[in-house]
């Protein structure tokens, strides 16, 4: 369900991280190409700075400094800690399937992620999960094809047995 009534100026779809904006002087003042606009296009002062403008609930430092700690230490291309904010999510996050880039779904396991590496614990299972995509379908996908594939070079091995001999 959206957040947000007829009047306000961008409809939030949390869930699909998705934002519809209805007021054509903030797509210009934020140079957005259409009226939707998903949360992993967006650096976090964009996302910031038009969920303000909407009256929408933004990301506080301690937000950005928790997400900023999660990927300096999990992903592999280091970014200063000036550009990170200045640096759309799909960008940044590369290793994570844009289908879990969204900010309901980064900032919980973000926190989980630097509340057990602040208690020396290993890193979470979920967040394990969440980097190799082991949340997605593809992984079972290839296994199923990988199964067909040599179920169809046994039959085809079976044919050439029974019509040679």
């Amino acid at each position: 369900m959206p957040d947000s009534s007829k009047d306000d100026k961008i409809i939030f779809i949390e869930e699909y991280g998705l934002l519809i904006i209805k007021d054509d002087d903030l797509i210009k003042e934020f140079n957005i190409s259409g009226d939707r606009v998903n949360e992993k296009d967006l650096s976090i002062n964009m996302m910031n700075g038009l969920k303000e403008k909407g009256n929408l609930t933004t990301l506080t430092q301690t937000d950005i400094d928790t997400l900023y700690f999660f990927y300096n230490n999990e992903m592999d291309q280091p970014v200063a800690r000036c550009y990170f904010e200045k640096i759309p999510l799909k960008i940044l996050f590369k290793k994570i399937h844009e289908d879990n880039l969204t900010i309901s779904k980064l900032m919980p396991m973000a926190y989980e992620y630097k509340k057990a590496i602040d208690k020396g614990l290993p890193k979470p299972l979920v967040v394990e999960n969440f980097i190799s995509g082991g949340y997605k379908y593809n992984g079972f996908l290839k296994w199923i094809i990988m199964a067909l594939l040599i179920i169809l070079i046994f039959l085809l091995f079976a044919y050439y047995l029974y019509i040679k001999y």
